[in-house]
């Protein structure tokens, strides 16, 4: 999964002196707010799905 290697690489980064301190700790931020979206998005709702004529036939 992306977000799983995107933090280990910004510490290597911030570790190499290529970000700051402030872009490394948005930068966490930002991923473990996408953690969830990414999360909600790929789980199956069962509700959308039995929402189709297709399948209720």
């Amino acid at each position: 999964m992306v977000v799983n290697g995107a933090l280990p690489l910004s510490i290597n980064l911030y570790l190499h002196g290529v970000i700051s301190r402030p872009f490394l700790d948005l930068l966490q931020l930002a991923i473990a707010g996408l953690i969830p979206i990414v999360g909600a998005l790929l789980e199956p709702r069962p509700e959308r799905i039995s929402s189709t004529p297709e399948l209720q036939r």
